[in-house]
């Protein structure tokens, strides 16, 4: 990944850490259910390599909210 796009990266990640919490979840998991629909139509074509490593942040950030659910 070139500069620019570790930085659309880092910004898009950005919010699922710090705007998320464990009241979020559900709709986490419809953005991973949906993500097509939600996500990969809205992305220019130029970010298109982001996705698959967007996709994956989102997934770990589902597992951490299910570890933080659960010890609650």
């Amino acid at each position: 990944m070139n500069e620019e796009l570790k930085h659309y990266l880092a910004q898009m990640t950005e919010n699922i850490k710090t705007k998320n919490s464990v009241a979020d979840l559900d709709r986490l998991r419809d953005t991973l259910a949906r993500w097509d629909e939600l996500v990969t139509n809205m992305v220019p074509a130029s970010m298109a390599p982001v996705i698959p490593a967007l996709r994956r942040k989102v997934a770990e950030r589902v597992t951490e909210l299910e570890v933080e659910a659960g010890q609650r």
